[in-house]
């Protein structure tokens, strides 16, 4: 305990900041599930994955119709499924992520005050690292398991830097537990490892890297599905114009095509967008390491060449990842820098503006949203005693901002989605929902109306439930 109590005191300024940070990450996500602004995708499937774990069943999610580990090979939800069992919440999954979001924090600092021995600097750079678009986007944007990822990453390469060669293969094999992506990133690494001359970790860290991917995406998920889900598998595979599915076209396809493949990068203009403003939250800094273009780049391809545009944008959840890589490329070229004097007060300088910079855009973007959460939260008070109301065992169907808090069931399906539900939970103060047409909700809300299978047994300040007529 006292070491742990000098430690605080030697690096005060980072604990500070993961305080800070955290308590802003936990606010604004339970704010924004407080008002109803979190999705059946992502969070009420997670929700529902994570209390079906908790219960010991294996999960199916009646939500997105899929097997948990075959859609996602996310093994760390297992993990997480004690804690939930205990705290049977969907806020428990927001606070879990912000907690681990704010933490990795900390490896960021440590690394930087080690390469460029000033804490004050390191502290900028953790701090802007914690308040990145990626960052904030994919706290703003539910839960998901790449975001809690951040964490181990930056653990994993702290100790590749600081050759703390133990909690590098402990992280490393931890990091599979996340998600099936993953091994993407790390073989990149390994590359940046050989030609960093460590060729011994590097050769292991990208052999097993592809193995493990290879293992999960062909082997190990396909054949646990319980429901093969043909949609979901495709959407996986990214719906991409690569031959993802089959290693032997993908290299000759990339070598002899490349006029089918590259112009995709650059069209729509959203792509550039959002390549433009991932490296220029740090000046361009991480351009001028070859840690960039063996990780951030090779992941930024597969997205800006699949069919899915929410992949190409950047207020979402899929920069997250490309964070730590970003930021420890930045403070490799900083080190860099900083060997030579004549630059190294400047690049302090610049990087002491990003920072400030980087507040004022998070707090532009945070404060009127978490202004705006806090006036309207009692306006929701009346469904958290509606929906109370509804049997913990009872089949359902709900609108997609209604999902995640009624998630803690075996089955529950999005709206307009009914499937054998016995009860139907709708409310027209509520968006309709993120993934369906509200022209194809307000169809189906008329088909039930009108049917004589479905009797109202609630109506009140727009709320509707409907429960299922037993013949």
């Amino acid at each position: 305990m006292k070491n742990i109590y000098h430690w605080i005191l030697k690096h005060k300024s980072i604990v500070m900041t993961t305080i800070c940070l955290f308590l802003v990450y936990a606010t604004h996500s339970l704010l924004m599930h407080s008002t109803y602004q979190t999705h059946g995708f992502d969070l009420g499937v997670y929700t529902q994955i994570v209390y079906l774990y908790s219960q010991g069943n294996l999960a199916y999610s009646t939500i997105a119709n899929i097997t948990a580990l075959a859609n996602h090979f996310e093994p760390i939800l297992i993990l997480i499924a004690p804690i939930y069992k205990l705290f049977p919440s969907p806020n428990t999954l927001l606070i879990l992520q912000a907690l681990a979001v704010a933490l990795s924090t900390a490896p960021i600092y440590l690394l930087a005050n080690k390469l460029l021995h000033d804490k004050k600097l390191a502290t900028a750079i953790a701090l802007y690292y914690g308040t990145s678009s990626g960052l904030i986007f994919a706290i703003h944007w539910d839960f998901h398991t790449s975001t809690l990822a951040v964490l181990p990453l930056t653990i994993l390469l702290y100790s590749y830097f600081t050759q703390k060669w133990k909690l590098y293969v402990i992280t490393f094999f931890c990091l599979f537990l996340f998600k099936e992506d993953l091994p993407i990133y790390l073989a990149g690494f390994g590359m940046y490892q050989i030609i960093s001359k460590k060729y011994k970790i590097g050769i292991f860290t990208v052999l097993t890297s592809l193995a493990i991917f290879y293992l999960v995406i062909f082997q190990i998920s396909p054949n646990i599905d319980i429901k093969p889900n043909e949609h979901f598998t495709t959407y996986r595979i990214g719906l991409s114009s690569l031959p993802l599915t089959d290693p032997t076209q993908l290299i000759p396809y990339l070598l002899t095509q490349p006029s089918h493949y590259l112009p995709q990068l650059v069209t729509p203009p959203v792509k550039l967008n959002t390549a433009h403003i991932l490296f220029a939250e740090y000046l361009y800094l991480p351009l001028a390491s070859p840690l960039t273009y063996l990780t951030v780049f090779p992941y930024l391809f597969l997205r800006f060449t699949s069919n899915i545009d929410e992949l190409w944008v950047l207020s979402m959840h899929y920069n997250a990842n490309f964070q730590p890589f970003l930021a420890v490329s930045t403070i490799l070229v900083v080190s860099r820098l900083s060997g030579y004097n004549k630059y190294a007060k400047y690049t302090k300088y610049a990087v002491y503006g990003l920072m400030l910079l980087s507040i004022l855009k998070t707090t532009l973007f945070l404060a009127p949203q978490l202004s705006k959460q806090i006036t309207t939260f009692p306006n929701y008070q009346y469904l958290k005693k509606e929906l109370s109301l509804i049997p913990n065992n009872a089949s359902i169907a709900a609108q997609d901002p209604l999902v995640p808090h009624l998630a803690n069931r075996q089955k529950i399906y999005l709206f307009p989605d009914i499937q054998d539900a016995e009860y139907i939970i709708l409310d027209d103060n509520l968006y309709p929902g993120f993934y369906y047409s509200k022209s194809m909700t307000d169809l189906k809300k008329q088909e039930i109306s009108n049917s004589t299978d479905w009797a109202i047994i609630n109506k009140s300040d727009k709320l509707l439930i409907y429960k299922r007529i037993n013949e």
